[in-house]
């Protein structure tokens, strides 16, 4: 599976061209980090296993040292989880969800349901732990029909999604 950064406004017109390119240089510089353009992340999603291959634009030079390490992190795992999401699901990003909706983003699938979509990143920490965590949180999301969740493992690389059905049966 190839998920390019590159084209993450394509993939979900409502995005501002200018959130889709924040959301871009900050994942460039979550996975600059450690890796090159065109690194192979282990693909966890949806409950089907395989490798996906990254590429985007590099950052700039000097970008680290312009944003917030956390903020990277976060926004980094947004780009790669709503490309991850429309590639295997054909999700489209619909709106920011606001703090205390239990999700960051809704979603529309291609048959129109309505999807609540969590998203974790983490640079070093345990991603599994973090999956369970936010399966937890999304699922107290009303907004959405069908609830998920995306964490994104920056140090490995990996993604992996579930939605809450599927992750507790």
């Amino acid at each position: 599976m190839k998920l390019d950064l590159r084209t993450l406004r394509e993939r979900h017109p409502r995005l501002l061209p200018e959130t889709a390119a924040i959301l871009a240089v900050n994942a460039a510089v979550a996975l600059e980090r450690r890796h090159e353009p065109d690194v192979e992340m282990t693909a966890h999603a949806f409950g089907t296993e395989g490798a996906a291959t990254v590429s985007w634009e590099r950052a700039a030079e000097g970008a680290p040292l312009m944003l917030d390490a956390n903020v990277v992190t976060e926004l980094g795992a947004e780009a790669l989880a709503l490309t991850l999401v429309h590639e295997t699901r054909g999700w489209v990003a619909r709106r920011r969800l606001q703090r205390g909706e239990f999700a960051d983003w809704l979603m529309t699938a291609p048959d129109g349901k309505v999807v609540a979509l969590e998203v974790s990143g983490t640079d070093a920490g345990d991603h599994e732990a973090r999956m369970r965590q936010k399966l937890l949180q999304v699922a107290k999301c009303v907004a959405g029909k069908t609830l998920a969740a995306c964490v994104v493992s920056f140090l490995q690389p990996s993604i992996a999604a579930k939605e809450v059905l599927t992750a507790f049966l």
